[in-house]
């Protein structure tokens, strides 16, 4: 029961941390090591005094609630230091199909929340192993599905344009 909201806080960060791993390649194409260096130190200098205050205030979860705004602390500082220095446009494509992206995850997310609702006592204190694992296959399967089938419907890509990126 400790655990679920230290990881909670951690999934907060979650998106941070694949932004920082998008954005910062960006720099070492440019030989570019010291920019992401310097902003990875300053996320553990916040990390640690996120940590130091965000503890007092809500125990072990303060840790992982501290690590999370690091994360975003440091994506940020990589993401607008990218379109300032002009390393990345989005070009009409990008533009056009990051709605339809949104409108994917968002009933994804929706299809998740109700999952999680429905599938509720799987995940119980005295549920077993077995219905959490069945709970949790169940709905990863369908957070995959009802991405994939509302990118395909909305336009975020279409199957073979994924198909041709996997040869590659």
């Amino acid at each position: 029961m400790n655990v679920a909201p230290a990881l909670a806080a951690f999934a907060l960060g979650l998106p941070a941390f694949t932004l920082t791993k998008i954005f910062q390649p960006g720099y070492f194409a440019r030989e570019d090591t010291k920019t992401p260096m310097y902003f990875a130190i300053t996320a553990v200098g916040i990390n640690i005094a996120a940590s130091l205050i965000l503890t007092r205030y809500f125990g072990h979860v303060g840790i992982a609630l501290a690590t999370s705004v690091a994360a975003w602390c440091n994506a940020i500082a990589l993401i607008v230091t990218t379109y300032r220095r002009k390393y990345f446009s989005a070009d009409k494509r990008f533009k056009s199909r990051l709605p339809r992206m949104i409108v994917s995850l968002l009933v994804m997310a929706s299809v998740l929340y109700g999952l999680s609702i429905y599938f509720d006592a799987n995940f119980a204190e005295n549920a077993g192993f077995t219905k959490a694992l069945q709970g949790f296959a169940i709905m990863l399967a369908a957070g995959i599905g009802s991405y994939f089938i509302a990118a395909q419907i909305t336009g975020a890509f279409r199957f073979s344009e994924l198909k041709s990126a996997m040869r590659r």
